[in-house]
């Protein structure tokens, strides 16, 4: 793998702010995080992301909040390997660059909530066109 983008929450501040962005606009991240296969990871071991077998990122989200992790860190993130598709990789960043925008908003206050709203046409399957390279 040679080509990777992620998204890091580090801290109990950004825990929760994506956890209340989490909790108020599912429905859009759920697709999000599924379009792009995205892979979680938390450096801490919780019995109920290990005994889930499965690789949706959404569904491991929804299972670490229901613990309490005390390094308040984990990472949304998606490799590639030499010769992917550019319109993929490209899809990725924007989501990356969606769920980070979004966190801000969580951060800067409650009038600022909504941000990851603009980033409702990255579901439309013809928002980025088709390229091999």
């Amino acid at each position: 793998m040679v080509r990777g983008q992620s998204v890091h929450v580090w801290g109990y501040e950004e825990r929760e702010a994506f956890h209340e962005c989490f909790i108020q606009h599912g429905g859009l991240i759920q697709p999000l995080l599924r379009q792009v296969h995205f892979e979680f990871e938390t450096s801490f071991v919780f019995e109920n992301l290990e005994k889930y077998a499965g690789t949706d990122a959404f569904r491991k989200l929804s299972l670490y909040y229901q613990n309490d992790d005390g390094e308040a860190v984990f990472t949304l993130q998606r490799s590639f390997l030499k010769g992917s598709d550019t319109a993929h990789i490209i899809r990725t960043l924007l989501v990356c660059t969606a769920l980070y925008d979004a966190l801000m908003g969580y951060t800067q206050g409650r009038r600022e909530r909504n941000r990851i709203l603009q980033y409702a046409w990255l579901l439309r399957p013809d928002a980025l066109p088709h390229t091999s390279r």
